[in-house]
């Protein structure tokens, strides 16, 4: 079995991105489960906690918002990447 799946960790994430940049609104919202116009409230407010939850789903959200530019930053350190 491998090590990620069994990672009982909570890991939280926080991100950072252009308000103004539609793609970045998108990662938000996808992660987040907001609308474009929540999302982008959210991205104004500069850094913010955008998930929280464990190994294997912190490797998906990381994927999201680094495929599209968001600066992000996981708590605690995340060795799974």
């Amino acid at each position: 079995m491998s090590g990620i799946k069994i990672d009982e960790e909570v890991y939280e994430v926080f991100c950072a991105g252009d308000y103004k940049n539609k793609t970045h609104i998108m990662a938000v919202s996808e992660v987040f489960g907001s609308n474009f116009l929540e999302s982008r409230k959210l991205l104004q407010q500069g850094l913010f906690r955008i998930f929280s939850g464990q190994a294997v789903d912190v490797l998906r959200v990381r994927k999201i918002l680094a495929g599209v530019g968001v600066e992000y930053m996981i708590k605690p350190d995340f060795f799974w990447v």
